[in-house]
């Protein structure tokens, strides 16, 4: 059964990168609508996302952000939302602060990005402890041996 350890870690492994990727953004997305500040991204650039069969699904953009109160403008911030179609107008976003890189559109989901790694962060830790933890003992159930008490002395 020695190679077959193998499984659970490659699982760990996969879980932590779905973890390192997701929870950052989902993070920083946190930030974003708790404590962050809205404003317009006007959208200066944009590159074709493609599918894995090579067409195109939609546009990944960046462009300059710009808060309501005008307080804040950040010229390269990139959106973690792709859109379907390239957006022509300033688009509504939220940012978690003046430094901030990336920028998230009003109403996006940090409760799915959140929960998805803090699940996979769990499972990081929680397969390991269910292949390798504790175990029943495997051997098979015998029956004790019992002792006549009437046949002790030699009586049948």
């Amino acid at each position: 059964m020695g190679w077959l350890n193998i499984v659970p870690l490659a699982l760990c492994g996969i879980f932590l990168a779905m973890s390192v990727w997701i929870l950052p953004i989902g993070i920083d997305n946190l930030r974003a609508t708790w404590g962050g500040m809205a404003g317009t991204v006007t959208i200066t650039e944009c590159e074709p996302e493609l599918g894995r069969t090579g067409g195109q699904i939609g546009w990944d953009c960046a462009g300059t952000f710009r808060s309501f109160d005008e307080s804040v403008m950040i010229d390269h911030i990139a959106f973690k939302e792709f859109f379907e179609d390239r957006p022509s107008d300033p688009v509504p976003a939220r940012v978690s602060g003046p430094n901030s890189t990336t920028a998230h559109m009003s109403g996006s989901s940090w409760v799915f990005q959140m929960g998805f790694g803090a699940v996979a962060l769990g499972a990081v830790f929680s397969l390991p402890w269910w292949w390798f933890g504790p175990r029943a003992s495997r051997q098979p159930a015998t029956r004790p041996n019992r002792i006549n008490r009437k046949n002790k002395k030699g009586q049948r």
